[in-house]
């Protein structure tokens, strides 16, 4: 069995010295219908997988995923 993970955010803040504003806010995951997840996956903030799609073993999605 192996280990899923989505996550959101970081887990920590980057803040911007001249503005003081946040640089690296949180974002979405987003995972579509009829998906194929396997093992040892990592879906970051912003990962977005689109309908009927697979992740391979060991895949890390950063981005948009559309097929």
């Amino acid at each position: 069995c192996g280990i899923v993970t989505f996550s959101t955010s970081d887990f920590h803040s980057v803040i911007d010295l001249k503005t003081n504003k946040r640089i690296n806010p949180p974002d979405n995951v987003l995972v579509g219908n009829n998906i194929w997840i396997t093992n040892n996956i990592i879906i970051r903030k912003g990962g977005v997988v689109s309908d009927n799609s697979i992740i391979a073993t060991n895949s890390i999605v950063t981005k948009k995923f559309l097929r």
